[in-house]
């Protein structure tokens, strides 16, 4: 939308809302919350399941961290880089 070029900003993941890369599509979408609950069991990180998902992706990240000794944040800096 910010270069004019014609688009349709709905989500094509849910289909439900309009796709914001800095939070909608990587934490808010539908679909977004489905990967992450299937990641969080795949790699064990179900101390993720407390970490509300409220505010910027940034911030999510970071709370994420906070759950995890340093060494194993490795683990979550990958998955959300990744992602």
């Amino acid at each position: 939308m910010n270069h004019n070029w014609t688009n349709d900003p709905i989500c094509k993941l849910c289909g439900m809302e309009p796709e914001m890369p800095n939070h909608h599509l990587c934490k808010d979408c539908t679909y977004a919350k489905q990967v992450w609950s299937y990641l969080k069991q795949w790699l064990n990180l179900y101390a993720l399941n407390s970490v509300g998902m409220n505010g910027s992706l940034h911030d999510y990240w970071r709370k994420c961290q906070e759950n995890f000794d340093r060494s194993e944040c490795r683990k979550i800096d990958g998955v959300m880089i990744y992602f």
